[in-house]
């Protein structure tokens, strides 16, 4: 009976160590340096700070066989590796926190991962591809990449900033932008942004792009809806195409630019910029609206098959 019970204890304390391993690390750190950390699971968050040191605390995959945490030069990384034919699971509970100087250049890689990501101001690369990620406070160069999630992106204020997801929504507050992209193929993007050349693309989901003053704005959807509404700046100039999406367009007042609208196979052109009106042709489907504001010295294309496009100013 004694033995009996000492081999049910010794099983019920294996099954408890094997729901994970527990992790405490850290390594000095070039403050400028490289941080890659690749196939961490579950809930991590990576958290910029002061310190020269990379530190690394919670619990990891019990599947992983080896870990690998190192410093190479100016570069420090940490892997996980797994069984050959095994990889991290979707339903890990992992929970990791890593600190890494908050100007290093962080890459981070996983399949499996809900990420949190704030207070780093060089250049940030996230990837996951099941799971969501959340951006706080970012500066330099940003980029989020999740097959199936959402990205949450707050007080972005990096010179670079691409976005991306085939399955889930983006929604990205930023200031400061020399250039943004931000891509989504089933699921809506929301963009505060005073950026001056900003993209936004997407195929099934709804487009929202509240701009500042831009030199090059350029929109495009397939069955969605656009809209938007900027400053175009002298000069500037605005690409939107859907396929049978609408697109609404919003501009200042005393916006200055050559206005082109194709229509190619129906849909209705609306102009409340100025009294100018759609044209048709008078064999086949095909409609058109063109027109100029001020110097003309701006130019808005819009091509659509067979959508609604609207144009106004405030």
């Amino acid at each position: 009976m004694k033995k009996l019970i000492v081999f049910t204890l010794a099983s019920l304390c294996s099954a408890v160590a094997l729901a994970g391993q527990q992790i405490d690390k850290s390594l000095d750190a070039d403050p400028d340096g490289y941080v890659q950390i690749e196939n961490l699971t579950g809930q991590v968050k990576l958290v910029g700070w002061d310190n020269p040191q990379v530190k690394i605390s919670g619990e990891i995959d019990d599947k992983a066989r080896d870990l690998i945490f190192e410093r190479d030069g100016s570069q420090i990384i940490f892997k996980l590796r797994f069984p050959h034919g095994s990889s991290p699971d979707r339903d890990s509970k992992d929970d990791v926190e890593v600190f890494v100087p908050k100007n290093s250049k962080l890459s981070f890689t996983t399949f499996n991962a809900d990420v949190e990501v704030s207070e780093l101001s060089s250049r940030t690369e996230v990837e996951t591809v099941n799971g969501d990620i959340k951006a706080t406070q970012l500066a330099g160069k940003v980029k989020l990449t999740t097959v199936n999630g959402k990205i949450d992106a707050d007080n972005i204020r990096a010179r670079e900033i691409k976005l991306e997801t085939v399955n889930g929504r983006i929604n990205s507050n930023s200031k400061g932008a020399k250039r943004e992209e931000y891509n989504a193929v089933n699921g809506d993007i929301f963009v505060t942004s005073d950026g001056e050349d900003v993209e936004v693309g997407t195929v099934n989901g709804e487009i929202e792009a509240n701009l500042g003053k831009v030199s090059q704005f350029t929109v495009s959807t397939v069955n969605g809806r656009v809209d938007a509404s900027m400053e175009l700046l002298p000069g500037g100039e605005v690409e939107a195409s859907s396929v049978g999406g609408s697109i609404n367009l919003n501009f200042q007042k005393d916006v200055a630019a050559r206005f082109e609208v194709q229509g190619h196979a129906g849909g209705n052109i609306h102009n409340e910029i100025t009294s100018d009106k759609m044209q048709k042709n008078k064999y086949g489907p095909g409609r058109w609206l063109t027109f100029s504001t001020g110097n003309g010295n701006g130019r808005v294309e819009i091509s659509t098959v067979h959508g609604r496009v609207k144009l106004s100013s405030r």
